[in-house]
């Protein structure tokens, strides 16, 4: 009996969702400037979470949290936002805000919901949602 290898060049699970997650960041990215937000960071990795975007937006800093599906065939993107991944994106938040000196500056948690289909995406902005 033979057993079938898997071939080193063909991409993995993991691989194609931190594609589509690229992909949903880029869309997400793209929103917020035509919404007159600037983006000052992205993609940042701590011990306490990830952030996948921060923005000014009128002087208040924006932390964004991306969530990206193809369908909707296993729910919403919302239903990925787990208290457990708020928890984790807080703790991030105060993290950053701590390390970056920016204490007393306003800022709050937005979340983006994207859901890419058939060459268009559904894009869904809910501010102030942690």
């Amino acid at each position: 009996m033979r057993l079938a290898t898997r071939s080193a060049s063909l991409p993995t699970c993991e691989t194609y969702y931190q594609a589509l997650g690229r992909i949903g960041e880029r869309i997400a990215f793209d929103f917020v400037r035509q919404h007159g937000y600037e983006v000052v960071d992205q993609h940042v990795t701590a011990r306490e979470g990830e952030l996948d975007l921060i923005a000014l937006d009128q002087g208040e800093f924006v932390f964004i949290e991306v969530k990206t599906r193809r369908s909707r065939l296993f729910g919403e993107p919302e239903y990925a936002l787990t208290p457990f991944k708020l928890q984790r994106i807080r703790r991030a938040i105060a993290k950053y805000v701590q390390r970056h000196g920016i204490i007393n500056q306003p800022y709050r948690l937005d979340c983006i919901c994207i859901v890419i289909s058939h060459f268009r995406s559904d894009v869904r902005h809910y501010i102030g949602c942690g």
